[in-house]
Parts: C-alpha cells; sequence; structure tokens
C-alpha cells in the first residue's frame, strides 16, 4: 500500500516550492556560463563537483526527484551533456547518490520509498501532470482508489487532466471522430 505520509508530505513541500518543481525532468539544473580570459565559454560548477554544494539555484525536480532529494540523495549532473542557451547552462540527471556513494535511479528509487506499484508510479511520475492532477492522485491514493481515478487521459496533449478533453469533431460534417 502507498506510503500517505510520504506522498503528503512531498507534495505539501512541493506546493511550497513551486520554483523548485519542474515535472518534465528527474532533476533539472540551469546555471549560469561566463567566459574565462581566453573568451572560451565556462560553465559554472554544478553540485558535487568537490566545491561543497549539494543543491543551489536554478535546481527543480519533478515528484519523484523530490521524493529521492528529501531521502538524502543529492542528483548527479553532468556537465559534459548541458546545453548552453542565452549564457546558460541547462542539463538533467536521471539518477542520485547517497552520502554513502550509493547510486540509484532515480524513478526506481521514489517508486520503492513510496511504496507505490509500477502502475502508480507511471501514472503520478508522468512527465506533463499539473499540480492540480498530482494532488488528485494523492488523494486518490490516500482513499485507497486507483491512482487515476476521476481523471482522464488527454491523447492529443498526452497528460492526465481532471476534465474530459473535449472530442474531436470533423470540419466538413461536424461529427464527431
Amino acid at each position: 500500500m502507498a506510503d500517505i505520509d510520504r506522498l503528503r508530505q512531498t507534495l505539501d513541500y512541493i506546493k511550497a516550492n513551486p520554483q523548485n518543481w519542474d515535472q518534465s525532468a528527474w532533476a533539472a539544473l540551469v546555471t549560469p556560463t561566463t567566459r574565462d580570459a581566453d573568451g572560451d565559454l565556462v560553465v559554472c560548477p554544478f553540485p558535487d563537483e568537490g566545491n561543497g554544494q549539494q543543491t543551489i539555484c536554478g535546481t527543480a525536480y519533478c515528484f519523484a526527484g523530490h521524493v529521492t532529494l528529501n531521502a538524502g540523495y543529492r542528483p548527479i549532473f553532468n556537465k559534459e551533456q548541458a546545453e548552453i542557451v542565452g549564457g546558460q547552462a541547462r542539463t538533467t540527471a536521471w539518477q542520485a547518490r547517497n552520502n554513502f556513494g550509493e547510486v540509484v535511479a532515480i524513478d526506481h528509487f521514489a517508486r520503492e520509498w513510496l511504496d507505490l506499484t509500477d502502475e502508480q508510479a507511471r501514472y503520478l511520475f508522468h512527465g506533463q501532470n499539473t499540480l492540480e492532477v498530482l494532488e488528485h492522485m494523492v488523494d486518490n491514493l490516500g482513499r485507497g482508489d486507483y491512482v487515476n481515478e476521476g481523471l482522464f487521459f488527454d491523447e492529443m496533449d498526452d497528460r492526465w487532466v481532471t476534465e474530459p478533453p473535449e472530442a474531436e469533431v470533423c470540419d466538413c460534417c461536424g461529427q464527431e471522430l
């Protein structure tokens, strides 16, 4: 059975800190870039590069990422994979490490930590979920309902919604497609 206390704790943290929430990535980091004396682009230090930082401004996590972070793990960002756009470097992480050096896949760890089934985790961790949908799913799990009870999947937008998506209508005849 899902660990409702941990689910609610994670949701409450996200609601209180929406600036650190990005459901589209397990962990995402946006950091400034600078130029060295030769004019070469230099990406500012990432967490865990020996600079003593564990988190820095510009770091955001999805629901599963927040679970992993709150359990004492820190994302493993790869500076070499950073995309440089407009003077900033953006990269994501799918693994995290704890203080003992144990490395885990963020989604697998969060599923186990929350005691979710594969299906529950797949729905809850979907990258297009809104805060409203996450609240609905956590409430469902708290009542012992199916995680997606009362939700609808909008195939056009590839996301869960709380209201049924509008049916497509043929421009010629007006019939639902």
